[in-house]
């Protein structure tokens, strides 16, 4: 029969710790989808308030240059700032925690748990966690510090869902294509409203696209000539360029009378002069014009054995 531990660590009350090591136990049993506490965020920090009456809390934080272990009496809430006492802020980067409630016990429920440590019947001490699913328990998450302020946090993370994640902080630079499942975004914290956070997402589509924008006029006769940037033109395809035309503070009837990477010729098909227009040039990347949307799923092995033929 497998024996609960006899030596646990100092800090807080044996109670506190035996609790702690049962919301360990429920855990495992099968974690609280609803998690821990719901966690908020501030310009001064973190904040987890639990979801339920507990006899202690202890947050684990493990980031850039940083192991925090922080512990908080019965009935408190959580909390993490981003700036200690003598005002050194947490490094950048992305950060994981760990909340570990202990469930409120009665007093019969403690003579239980004294009984169960003294025996060290770990099947007892399973069928107690179970017993108080829902008063205690672990929850674990992320969340990501960007210029002393917290622009991504996510919220209980329970252990069937949890997945491995890399970070990198700083540039990344790949030598090949990057393949994602999911989306690609960039995320900045909100200018007005502490706590919140903005995410844009890339856009995609069938194709490796180019664009460049911009804001041009006709000039006599109603002509405009549109020099684009060298640098459009190198990266951009020959072939395949669309041009979405729009004026200005009024209707006119422009038209593309010449396209290419190198530059536009616009029309007014009035001759009139001064017409303000906006125009979005896109175009296929260079060397990417056979750009291959529906792939069938080749087997790693076989992928393998292709690439060693073509060396």
């Amino acid at each position: 029969m497998a024996k609960l531990p006899r030596a646990l660590l100092g800090g807080v009350s044996v109670w506190v710790l035996a609790s702690l090591y049962l919301a360990g136990i429920a855990q495992a049993a099968g974690p609280d989808r609803g998690g821990v506490a719901d966690m908020s965020v501030s310009k001064e920090g973190l904040v987890w308030r639990p979801h339920a009456d507990h006899d202690g809390l202890v947050l684990t934080v493990v980031g850039p240059e940083t192991s925090l272990r922080l512990e908080f009496p019965a009935g408190s809430k959580a909390s993490l700032d981003l700036t200690d006492k003598a005002g050194q802020a947490l490094p950048d980067g992305f950060y994981k925690y760990e909340l570990r409630a202990a469930p409120k016990l009665n007093q019969a429920e403690r003579e239980k748990l004294a009984r169960i440590r003294q025996s060290g019947d770990t099947d007892a001490g399973r069928e107690m966690a179970r017993s108080l699913k829902g008063r205690g328990g672990v929850q674990s998450g992320s969340f990501t510090v960007v210029e002393g302020s917290v622009v991504d946090a996510s919220g209980a993370e329970p252990s069937s869902a949890r997945q491995k994640t890399s970070a990198i902080t700083g540039d990344l630079e790949v030598a090949g294509d990057l393949r994602v499942a999911g989306i690609k975004s960039f995320v900045a914290q909100h200018p007005d409203q502490a706590g919140i956070t903005i995410h844009y997402v890339a856009l995609e589509g069938p194709e490796a696209g180019t664009y460049f924008r911009g804001t041009a006029a006709t000039g006599l006769g109603g002509l405009a000539v549109i020099d684009l940037p060298g640098h459009f033109a190198r990266l951009t395809e020959p072939d395949g360029l669309t041009v979405q035309l729009t004026p200005v503070e009024g209707w006119s009837r422009l038209y593309i009378a010449q396209r290419s990477p190198d530059g536009l010729t616009i029309r007014d098909a009035d001759g009139r002069e001064g017409i303000v227009f906006d125009f979005l040039v896109q175009g296929v990347r260079r060397g990417y014009g056979d750009f291959e949307v529906e792939r069938r799923i080749v087997p790693a092995e076989q992928e393998e054995a292709g690439k060693g033929g073509n060396r």
